[in-house]
C-alpha cells in the first residue's frame, strides 16, 4: 500500500532534517506533495473511462416561462438629487427570474427641474456568468416612459449614474423588460431538429403549437413563447423532445477532465471500433465511424464508452494517491524539492523584511546626523560653528569692558594724582598735625579717598559681571557640543543596528 499524507511528512522530516512544526509547518509540508502529484499527472496522467447508456427521449420536462414585465424590480424610485458621476443606484433585486433584457425609466418628479446631463450604466453577467454592462442616455429617457435595452443580464453588480449634470430630483427604476423576448433554457441541448417536440400546459391538456405559440431554438436548448400566442408569462407548461443523436453532453466530465483520448462506439462491437469526434462547448459531436463514411446518428440504447485523461489524486490522511506506489519515492523527493523552494521563499522574505528594517536604522540615522529639520547633529554643528563667532567676538567684548574697568579703577579710582584713593589718603595724612583752617580736614579726607575705593569696588563688579557673561557663553557653547555628541550616539546606535541586520540578511 503506497504512503498517505503522513507517511510523506514522515520521510520529508527525516531527508530535509527539520523537525515537523518548527521549521516547516504541517500545511507547507501537504502543499509540497500536491504540488508533486501535479507535476506527475503532466507526464503520467490519470486513465478513465467513463461510459454511458444512450437515451435521447425527453418526456414531460417542466418549464416556466419569465414573469411578467416589471418596470421597478432591480431598481425602485431611487432619487438623482445630489448624485455625481460615478455615484450608484441602489439595487432591490439583482437577479431576474431568468436572463432579461432590462429596463430604465426616468421618472420627472417637478416639472422643468430635469436633469440636462445624465448616463445610466448597468454593469453585470450574461447567462454564460461573463461581465457586460449596458447605458442609458438622456435623450433616451426624456419620453419617460420604460425603455428596454438589448443585453440578456442574469446578474446585476451596480447600476451606475455614469453622467450627471444639472440639479434635479429626478428618480430612476430598473426593471424587467417583455418576457416573450427572453429564452428558458431547457436542461438539455442541442435538440434533434423536426423531432416533433410537444409543449403542452401543466397539467396535461391544451397543446401549444410551434412558430404560433412558440418558438424553439434547437442548437442551445432553449424555448421563449410568442406574444401573439396562446402562451402567458410566468405559467408552467410541460414540454417532450428528443436530444440531438449527433453526440452527447460531456458537462459532467469537463471540470475534471485534462484530455479526451478516444471515444468508443458502439461499446459491444468486437473488434473495438473508435470513432473521430470534436468537441463544442460541454457537447461532443461524434462523426463518421469509418474513415470515408457519412456520419449517422447515434442509436438509441446503445452504450459509448469516452477514455480520457485527469490529473492524478494526491494522498489523504487516510489514502494513498491513485498514482503507482512504485512511485511513492518519486513523490518524497520531488515533495522535498518543493519544501526547500518553500522554505527558501520564507528566507527571502525574511531577508526583505531585515533590510526594510536596516533601512529604517539608515533613515533614522540620517535623520538625527542631517535630515531632522534644525535639531539635527548638521544643524547642531552649525550653530555651534555660527555662535562660537558670535560668542568669540561677545567674549571679546566682554573681557574688553571688564578691562577697561580694572583700568579705571587703577589709574583714576585709586592712583590718580591729586583725586585718587590713595592721593586722598596721603594728602589727609600729611594734614593730619597741621592746623587747617577747615575742620575735621583729615577725617574728611579719608572719606573721600573711602569713595574712591567704593568706586572702584563698584568698577570692579562690573568687570566681574563681563567675565561672567563670557562665561555662560562658554557654558551655552559646551551644551551644544554636548547635544551634538547625544545625536551622533543615537546616529551611531542606529548604525549599529543597520550593521548588525546586513549581517543577518
Amino acid at each position: 500500500m503506497g504512503l498517505t499524507l503522513q507517511g510523506f511528512r514522515d520521510k520529508l522530516a527525516i531527508d530535509l532534517k527539520i523537525t515537523i512544526g518548527t521549521e516547516m509547518s504541517i500545511v507547507e509540508l501537504n502543499r509540497a506533495v500536491e504540488k508533486t502529484v501535479d507535476d506527475l499527472s503532466r507526464y503520467l496522467p490519470l486513465e478513465k473511462v467513463h461510459e454511458e447508456t444512450l437515451d435521447f427521449d425527453v418526456s414531460d420536462e417542466s418549464f416556466t416561462t419569465p414573469a411578467a414585465a416589471d418596470p421597478d424590480a432591480i431598481v425602485d424610485a431611487q432619487s438623482l438629487s445630489g448624485k455625481v458621476s460615478g455615484g450608484t443606484l441602489t439595487i432591490a433585486d439583482a437577479t431576474p427570474d431568468v436572463p432579461r433584457r432590462l429596463t430604465v425609466t426616468r421618472n420627472e418628479v417637478f416639472e422643468g427641474a430635469a436633469s440636462i446631463e445624465l448616463t445610466i450604466t448597468i454593469k453585470g453577467t450574461d447567462p454564460d456568468g461573463n461581465y457586460i454592462e449596458e447605458r442609458w442616455y438622456l435623450k433616451d429617457l426624456v419620453s419617460l416612459i420604460a425603455l428596454q435595452g438589448e443585453l440578456y443580464f442574469k446578474y446585476v453588480t451596480t447600476v451606475e449614474v455614469t453622467n450627471a449634470g444639472g440639479s434635479s430630483d429626478d428618480t430612476i427604476d430598473v426593471g424587467t423588460g417583455n418576457a416573450y423576448d427572453s429564452y428558458i433554457f431547457l436542461a438539455n441541448k442541442p435538440l434533434r431538429p423536426n423531432s416533433g417536440e410537444t409543449v403542452t400546459s401543466d397539467p396535461a391538456g391544451t397543446t401549444y403549437t410551434r412558430d404560433t405559440d412558440y418558438t424553439i431554438d434547437w442548437t442551445n436548448g432553449s424555448i421563449r413563447f410568442i406574444n401573439d400566442g396562446s402562451m402567458v408569462a410566468g405559467t408552467a407548461y410541460l414540454i417532450d423532445y428528443t436530444k440531438s443523436r449527433l453526440g452527447i453532453s460531456i458537462s459532467s466530465l469537463l471540470p475534471v477532465v485534462t484530455k479526451i483520448s478516444k471515444v468508443q462506439y458502439p461499446v459491444n462491437q468486437i473488434p473495438q471500433q473508435f470513432v473521430s469526434f470534436n468537441i463544442v462547448g460541454d457537447f461532443m459531436f461524434v462523426a463518421s465511424m469509418v474513415a470515408g463514411q457519412s456520419q449517422q446518428e447515434l442509436a438509441d440504447k446503445a452504450h459509448i464508452a469516452i477514455w480520457y485523461e485527469r490529473r492524478q489524486m494526491p494522498p489523504s490522511e487516510h489514502s494513498p494517491g491513485s498514482y503507482p506506489d512504485v512511485l511513492d519515492e518519486v513523490i518524497a523527493i520531488g515533495g522535498a524539492g518543493y519544501a526547500l523552494l518553500t522554505e527558501a521563499q520564507q528566507y527571502e522574505q525574511a531577508a526583505a523584511t531585515a533590510i526594510t528594517t536596516m533601512n529604517t536604522a539608515l533613515t533614522n540615522a540620517i535623520k538625527y546626523l542631517n535630515n531632522n529639520s534644525d535639531a539635527d547633529m548638521a544643524g547642531i554643528l552649525q550653530d555651534i560653528t555660527d555662535d562660537a563667532a558670535k560668542l568669540r567676538t561677545a567674549i571679546a567684548t566682554a573681557l574688553d569692558a571688564a578691562n577697561a574697568y580694572l583700568d579705571e579703577v587703577d589709574i583714576t579710582d585709586l592712583g590718580k594724582a591729586n583725586v585718587g584713593a590713595e592721593a586722598y589718603t596721603e594728602t589727609g595724612d600729611d594734614k593730619i598735625d597741621l592746623v587747617n583752617v577747615g575742620d575735621r580736614v583729615g577725617e574728611k579726607y579719608a572719606d573721600y579717598a573711602r569713595t574712591r575705593a567704593e568706586i572702584g569696588n563698584t568698577r570692579i563688579s562690573a568687570s566681574i559681571g563681563y567675565i561672567q557673561e563670557a562665561t555662560a557663553r562658554l557654558t551655552n557653547l559646551q551644551t551644544y557640543i554636548r547635544q551634538s555628541e547625544g545625536y551622533n550616539g543615537l546616529a551611531q546606535g542606529f548604525l549599529q543596528e543597520a550593521q548588525m541586520r546586513a549581517e543577518t540578511v
